[in-house]
């Protein structure tokens, strides 16, 4: 009898019995020789998977760089827009406080440094040649704190900070106007809220921004300078400083009648010394005359 083995053709073992083993087989041996015939791109495959090249870092490096300095001062500009605002809120707030001292005063404002000494200048706040005339004691019940008394772009403590402790006075990087000035700053004096002279176009509190012409600097909140402190017992008195009138952006000024509103630079009048010397320059708006 012929046996199925015989009739098949096929062995009785393992491989037999699997019909594609042997071209699986094949398959395999052609994939090894292509490759051994073709190493490159098996050196492709490798390659594909290295990391930068110090070259390449450097350029990445030299791109991102340049992206920066592009966006730097396009990031700066909207830092300024952001800390004007805080500023104006800031004013605003101290307007509203003068106000409310001025009703329970019989109209009264506080009065300023040079009503009680003949010759200070408009950032200065307390002055222990007077007794009991610290604006601080004036205005801290009407205000919700006195950090909002001076400039974010300064980023200078509080007035009521412990550290301002200059025995004579206290300055600080708000100018205020009001409260019966007789120094030649071309201002009107004014005493009373009431007062005819004081309209809606007199500024009464603002960014400190001066000329100093023994220095030849000026004096700014908003715009390019050195960060300036002028006594190390009165911290709040913090400014920049600059040789330059382009590096001066320009101040929000406070009016009489409580709005505040951003004048740039070359719209500031210079009405004259702060305190009857040529110490310092002021800034501010034209005020309008009667």
């Amino acid at each position: 009898m012929t046996s199925l083995r015989q009739c098949t053709g096929y062995g009785s073992t393992a491989e037999n019995l699997n019909p594609y083993r042997e071209e699986t087989s094949n398959l395999r041996t052609s994939r090894f020789i292509e490759l051994q015939a073709a190493p490159g791109a098996a050196r492709s495959t490798r390659c594909s998977r290295r990391g930068f090249t110090l070259i390449e870092l450097l350029v990445v490096i030299a791109i991102i760089s340049v992206l920066a300095a592009l966006l730097m001062p396009a990031v700066r500009k909207a830092r300024e827009r952001a800390l004007r605002a805080v500023c104006a809120s800031n004013l605003h707030q101290c307007l509203v406080g003068i106000q409310l001292y001025a009703h329970d005063h019989d109209s009264a404002l506080p009065p300023s440094a040079d009503r009680i000494q003949i010759g200070r200048s408009p950032h200065i706040y307390f002055l222990n040649a007077a007794p009991g005339w610290d604006m601080r004691d004036m205005l801290g019940p009407y205000l919700s704190s006195m950090r909002v008394w001076g400039c974010p772009s300064i980023a200078a403590p509080p007035i009521d900070d412990r550290a301002n402790s200059n025995p004579d006075s206290l300055y600080c990087n708000f100018d205020y106007f009001g409260g019966g000035r007789i120094n030649p700053t071309g201002l009107p004096t004014v005493t009373h809220l009431a007062d005819s002279s004081a309209n809606a176009f007199t500024p009464l509190l603002q960014d400190h921004t001066a000329f100093r012409p023994l220095m030849a600097t000026y004096d700014l909140n908003h715009g390019l300078g050195a960060r300036t402190e002028r006594e190390r017992n009165n911290p709040s008195f913090i400014f920049l400083s600059s040789f330059s009138a382009g590096d001066v952006d320009g101040g929000n000024v406070g009016f009489y009648d409580g709005h505040v509103t951003w004048l740039p630079f070359d719209q500031m009048e210079d009405v004259g010394s702060s305190n009857g010397s040529p110490g310092a320059y002021v800034y501010t708006a034209e005020p309008m005359r009667e």
